[in-house]
């Protein structure tokens, strides 16, 4: 007896582009794209001409999509 079915197939992660200039900040939280403070700024900067809100700014400072 298998311990596993046999309808899996594994994943094995790579080094993909996570981070592009439209996106700077990735789902990894400890990711060192978290600490950039020029991406950061960049985002401060959009929150205060108001281009986006404090939770937008939040939510792609972690990555997170919308």
């Amino acid at each position: 007896m298998q311990p596993y079915g046999d309808n899996f197939i594994p994943i094995i992660p790579t080094d993909a582009i996570e981070h592009t200039a439209d996106h700077p900040f990735c789902w990894d939280e400890t990711c060192y794209c978290h600490e950039n403070e020029e991406a950061i700024a960049q985002v401060n900067e959009a929150y205060q001409e108001g281009r986006i809100s404090a939770d937008d700014a939040t939510r792609i400072v972690q990555g997170k999509t919308f």
